[in-house]
């Protein structure tokens, strides 16, 4: 049983790597080929408006691999916190911030390190001084 429990713990740490190492590239080379969709017409394939993503730092958008748009629909008051799990290169984190204004904060985490500098670029480019 504990060889097949360490197996099993052995093959996740690998798939977890295999997936940080994707978002990586991603981060490093927004303009190479992918195994997954990328970018600013990827964002506005998922209902990002065109002028928001325009107004945004290009590089949060070039190398944005998300999932929604939560950041955009979302009941985010000013004032309130906000945890962005997975945050990339930082796109909902600044939509986040621009939402929940001065008054609020935006966390942003991710496991991958390259995408987490290029969300920190981000958030000064765009002079987002209530993101973490």
């Amino acid at each position: 049983m504990e060889t097949a429990r360490k197996a099993e713990s052995e093959r996740a740490a690998r798939l977890r790597a295999a997936v940080r190492d994707a978002y990586s590239a991603a981060a490093a080379a927004p303009g190479a080929e992918h195994p997954f969709p990328i970018g600013r017409a990827f964002a506005e394939s998922l209902g990002y408006p065109a002028n928001q993503l325009a107004a945004l730092p290009s590089i949060a958008v070039e190398a944005f691999t998300g999932v929604s748009n939560v950041s955009v629909f979302a009941d985010l008051q000013p004032g309130i916190r906000v945890l962005d799990l997975g945050c990339g290169a930082g796109l909902d984190s600044l939509i986040a911030a621009r939402r929940v204004g001065n008054a609020g904060t935006v966390v942003g985490m991710d496991f991958s390190a390259a995408m987490l500098k290029r969300a920190q670029q981000a958030a000064i480019g765009a002079g987002a001084s209530n993101i973490v």
